[in-house]
């Protein structure tokens, strides 16, 4: 891993040959821009992330395996060369247009007149001129901000690691603080004028409607605002119509990096950016993200072919009574978690552990989440959006979701309800075993074995469905709730901190939605059973609401929440 994007490598074998000539800073980013054009790239995801496993592991892309030091060296020079020219000529970061805001504004107007002039023969004649007068007229503003790409994040932290890995005290030709003091200096992309340190862009954009009609054109700089001033009357009629129905958008013109740092007489010019030195990249490296139109958020497109490909590979149809779905057979591993998610709160670090320290609602945003990126449709939805980035949620910080809907329809991944995780543990036997797959020692990472942590996934037993787990490691989250109250939710499995006798399948473990254990994660299903979970109204029509034990609470929970 490198860093909190989390570059996942998975390649276990890679070919070793002579590539001193490639130019791997670019292959990535050609990988890179091949999966976002085509999901289904394997070939190009397998590709980087073997180019990355060479370069986590200290060599400058995939090399031969008898390079000298020096050879080494010499193709880590020309590495970070190649990194610099790749940035000089593509944009390294995505810039962020705001809401207009309309301001009041004058705008100059040509008013017309008649007068009389009088020829030196007396004759008299009437002439048409104009003059110019300010009038009332009104103007928008648009924020201007930018942050780095997830493009350059991720292939800088791939260099900037395997340098770190591979340095030597005697490669002084290259500079302790790359990238931060380049090779080509003043040229890299980095190397932009800042104030009171903000990154200084310009930054031409037009404003468009629903229909694509440009509105207005506007001009700013990278952590100021833009200015449309002058509009006259039927110009702020279009734009307050399309402001109306939330149709604005922005169509990039031109993005020009500043390289010198303006003066203080400079700045105070409205048109100082003319004076100062620019490097302007093509449009199609460039990415807007607009507040009005909805906009696919900058996407970590190797995570999330990474995570394509993980759930393809790992979904395992089960069927029976309840029907037939799609099942994961492992937990859900830290290595997929960041792949979706770019982030990972887990107490116990490990790609292929389980994530944990996750709330009920965490577990719902993955599973919308991962169904965009696997472009399908999400399961749930939050006031009838389905888009986690209109539900206003910010993963691991305790937040709480509204009310939580299914979606009919939907084919996207979702958590099992309770019926439907036991019958997954209990297995296609259906036998009433105590444990998922036998004997507990067997297929399970309880608290008499697992000294104290989780264990990577997959390392016990299986189950007859082919599932890992079932039994121990972490909790896994469920849908239903828990009582007549509505408000807890279940989980079930047992985990690495609970004794074993306290992790039989029909056990259960019963938490506040809100609320992260580092014992507790979860497993995903895909498709509809004949299951449905059960609601607070389920519980209240039944005579008996079954409660967890006071003994089993008093006796082995004893983990804090996160």
């Amino acid at each position: 891993m490198s860093g909190k994007f989390g570059i996942l490598v998975f390649a276990a074998f890679f070919s070793i040959f002579s590539a001193q000539a490639e130019n791997w800073v670019t292959e990535l980013g050609n990988c890179w821009d091949a999966l976002e054009k085509d999901t289904s790239a394997k070939n190009q995801l397998d590709r980087y992330n073997e180019i990355a496993e060479c370069m986590l592991n200290g060599l400058p892309g995939i090399t031969k395996e008898d390079a000298s030091e020096d050879e080494i060296h010499g193709d880590w020079l020309s590495v970070l060369t190649d990194f610099e020219n790749y940035w000089t000529e593509n944009c390294p970061r995505t810039f962020f247009l705001g809401e207009l805001k309309k301001i009041p504004s004058t705008r100059k107007e040509k008013v017309e007149y008649e007068q009389e002039i009088t020829d030196e023969d007396g004759k008299t004649r009437k002439e048409i001129s104009f003059y110019e007068k300010e009038v009332p007229a009104w103007g928008y503003s648009v924020p201007v901000v930018s942050g780095v790409s997830y493009k350059y994040s991720a292939i800088l932290s791939l260099v900037t690691a395997g340098l770190h890995k591979a340095r030597k005290s005697n490669w002084t030709d290259i500079p302790k603080n790359w990238p931060a003091s380049s090779l080509n200096s003043y040229d890299a992309p980095f190397f932009c004028a800042q104030i009171n340190g903000i990154s200084l862009y310009d930054v031409t954009f037009d404003v468009l409607d629903g229909s694509n009609v440009i509105l207005s054109g506007g001009k700013g700089v990278a952590g100021g605002r833009a200015i449309f001033g002058g509009l006259d009357e039927n110009a702020v009629e279009k734009v307050e119509s399309a402001l109306e129905q939330k149709k604005i958008s922005y169509s990039v013109k031109d993005v020009s990096l500043i390289l010198k740092t303006p003066t203080p007489a400079m700045v105070k010019k409205s048109d100082w950016v003319e004076d100062a030195e620019k490097k302007s990249f093509s449009p199609a490296t460039i990415r807007i993200e607009s507040a009005y139109t909805k906009l696919p958020h900058e996407r970590h497109v190797v995570c999330e072919a990474d995570a394509r490909a993980i759930v393809g590979e790992e979904m395992v149809n089960v069927s029976g009574e309840l029907g037939s779905f799609s099942v994961l057979k492992n937990e859900v591993t830290q290595r997929l978690y960041i792949d979706v998610m770019l982030d990972n709160p887990s107490k116990f670090s490990g790609a292929n552990r389980p994530a944990e320290s996750l709330s009920w609602y965490d577990a719902i945003f993955f599973c919308n989440r991962l169904s965009e990126i696997c472009l399908l449709k999400p399961v749930y939805s939050v006031d009838g959006k389905t888009d986690v980035y209109e539900w206003g949620y910010v993963p691991h910080k305790g937040m709480v979701l509204g009310d939580v809907q299914i979606e009919s329809g939907a084919d996207g991944f979702r958590l099992p309800t309770e019926e439907e995780w036991i019958f997954c543990a209990r297995g296609e036997s259906g036998k009433f075993d105590e444990y998922s797959g036998g004997i507990a020692e067997l297929v399970a990472w309880t608290k008499e074995n697992s000294k104290g942590k989780t264990k990577d996934v997959g390392e016990k037993d299986k189950n007859a469905f082919e599932l890992f787990d079932m039994t121990g490691n972490v909790w896994e989250w469920c849908f239903d709730v828990s009582d007549e109250t509505g408000i807890n939710r279940v989980a079930h499995g047992g985990a690495w901190n609970y004794a074993t006798r306290y992790c039989k399948i029909e056990d259960r473990y019963i938490r506040n939605p809100k609320f992260a254990y580092n014992c507790l994660g979860f497993r995903i299903v895909k498709g509809t059973s004949s299951s449905k979970a059960k609601t607070a109204q389920d519980y209240a029509t039944e005579s008996e609401v079954e409660v967890e034990s006071e003994e089993k609470q008093s006796d082995d929970d004893f983990i804090d929440a996160k």
